[in-house]
């Protein structure tokens, strides 16, 4: 790009206030606008003073000038901000933790949110009667925001693939070693880790510094919008390339409701676990199954149930058959209850011995009753009173495997065994 000006313009004259009066906007209540604090352009003009790329502001054929005067506040100086020769509150040190071209985004989102906005270039500033143009000088610290424009704002984006019903939640390709996060088109979040999509979430929470305010709300909420409106390209996409990326770690278990997409590109094929897909090799290896992470497979088979296979999942019906126990098997069973009962764990439901008919099957909570593999026995104590206590807990809580039902109940029954072992309330 040439050198010259970022021209930012709007329709209608902006109210000087607007640059003076912190926290004032009369757009808190409206969703459909970008900002909410009130903070934005003051912030915007602070930033570019105090990384010196000069800024001018126009209120329809009138400028408003910029200026600053050196302060002392209590043994510091200080570079407080005049607007039109009047002092102001506002000091370049604002915004300490905005980067320069947080500045060029607040002044565009000011402008989004009125009529007849646009962004160009322009040789020297120059007002326009019934509207505000704001010029920031061109300036190396702004290289990349205009470089790689995608990366901050989805506006000019033409690889939109996928949105939501409400189009509050739009999937764009990513296939990056940037994951980016949008609310209403201006970039909230962005890290290092491997996406296949990029997503632009209206409903997201941001903090003032416009970055997203709880990253556990997106990967709660995320999932869910993602299975519900996700269609059959973006599917096959996630199914083939998911591994060490963004979609892969994804919660699926927040998923509640998966588009009928999900079943068409499954297409009568069985799931398998990603991390015990070794165990199945032979029927990988005749091409009608689908490995998968552990979550999403979980997740797919709880929202279709018996409208998709699981391989190797040890809460669906297995056709094997109940075995006697041996003697030692029998002293092996009893041990482990006899063990629980010491920590004051009751099992409930009754202890059968089973033949799986998949093999790597260790237990099964069924019809009220606990079955034990065999193998299970031959792989030691622990491991026999771990399965013991999974299975009993799904038959007591009704929750199954890999769900955050499970986890809660097993860490707070954790917690509160720590918790009488130091003789504390909690």
């Amino acid at each position: 790009m040439e050198k010259g000006y970022i021209k930012i313009s709007n329709k209608g004259e902006i109210d000087i206030q607007a640059l003076t009066l912190l926290g004032a906007t009369n757009k808190r209540g409206d969703k459909s606008k970008i900002g909410y604090f009130g903070s934005g352009l003051k912030y915007a003009i602070a930033v570019l003073l105090k990384f010196n790329i000069p800024v001018t502001i126009f209120a329809g054929e009138k400028e408003i000038k910029i200026s600053t005067v050196r302060k002392d506040f209590r043994g510091e100086k200080f570079d407080v901000i005049k607007i039109n020769g009047k002092l102001t509150s506002l000091t370049t040190e604002m915004g300490p933790d905005w980067e320069a071209w947080f500045a060029v985004r607040e002044i565009y989102c000011n402008a989004l949110d009125e009529k007849d906005s646009s962004l160009g270039i322009a040789g020297e500033p120059k007002g326009k009667k019934g509207y505000t143009n704001v010029f920031v000088k061109f300036d190396s610290q702004l290289d990349d925001l205009f470089s790689n424009w995608n990366q901050y704002f989805s506006d000019k984006r033409e690889d939109l693939i996928c949105e939501d019903s409400m189009k509050s939640t739009k999937i764009f390709e990513g296939n990056s070693k940037k994951f980016i996060l949008y609310r209403k088109g201006i970039r909230c979040h962005i890290s290092n880790k491997k996406c296949l999509y990029h997503y632009d979430l209206d409903w997201v929470d941001i903090n003032e510094s416009r970055t997203v305010k709880d990253m556990w709300d997106v990967e709660y909420h995320l999932p869910q919008k993602v299975a519900s409106c996700a269609n059959t390209k973006i599917i096959r996409n996630i199914f083939d390339n998911y591994k060490d990326t963004y979609e892969g770690d994804m919660r699926w278990q927040y998923a509640n409701r998966f588009s009928e997409d999900w079943l068409k590109v499954i297409d009568g094929r069985s799931l398998v676990k990603l991390d015990i897909s070794g165990h199945f090799i032979d029927d990988i290896g005749k091409g009608n199954c689908l490995i998968l992470p552990n979550v999403l497979v979980s997740a797919l088979k709880d929202y279709f149930g018996n409208k998709v296979t699981v391989l190797g999942r040890s809460d669906h019906t297995d056709e094997g058959k109940d075995v006697q126990p041996t003697t030692k098997q029998a002293e092996a069973l009893n041990d482990a209850v006899e063990f629980l009962k010491k920590v004051d764990i009751e099992i409930k439901h009754p202890i059968i011995l089973h033949n799986f008919e998949n093999i790597n099957t260790h237990g099964q909570a069924k019809e009220g009753k606990i079955f034990i593999s065999p193998k299970t026995i031959d792989e030691g104590r622990r491991f026999l009173i771990s399965t013991i206590l999974e299975e009993e807990t799904h038959l007591g809580t009704g929750h199954k495997d890999l769900t955050r039902g499970l986890q809660n109940y097993l860490f707070n029954y954790i917690v509160g065994l720590l918790a009488e072992k130091v003789n504390e309330k909690l």
